[in-house]
């Protein structure tokens, strides 16, 4: 007999998140969505993974993105003032206009993948 574990429901992600939504994110797989403008602030994306996600103006301030990988993402605007990052992937994503990155950061998202000119990511979404 299986029982559900009261709280482990997983995010819809269609509206704002609470803080305990925020930390029930990492490990997560997100597939062709349009997430533009999600508020991420201070949440748990560890070992998430973003495929063909669009992020525009997406806030991951203070966020924890150890691990996280994005392919083919659309990461524009999106702010990542104090975001932890280490051990990430960023393949053909773009992060043209992305706030909270200095030269060491944005270098390092290069090395990882990221597209830093104006050119969208090939597999845009429909």
């Amino acid at each position: 007999m299986t029982r559900k574990v009261k709280g482990t429901k997983k995010p819809s992600l269609t509206g704002a998140l609470t803080i305990k939504e925020k930390q029930r994110l990492a490990g997560e797989v997100f597939r062709r969505r349009n997430l533009d403008g999600l508020d991420l602030r201070g949440a748990n994306l560890s070992d998430a993974r973003f495929e063909n996600v669009s992020l525009r103006g997406a806030d991951f301030t203070d966020a924890n993105l150890t691990g996280a990988a994005f392919h083919w993402c659309d990461l524009r605007q999106a702010d990542f003032s104090g975001a932890r990052l280490d051990g990430n992937s960023f393949t053909r994503s773009t992060v043209r206009g992305a706030r909270g990155l200095d030269s060491e950061r944005m270098s390092y998202l290069a090395d990882c993948g990221a597209t830093l000119d104006d050119e969208p990511p090939v597999a845009a979404l429909d």
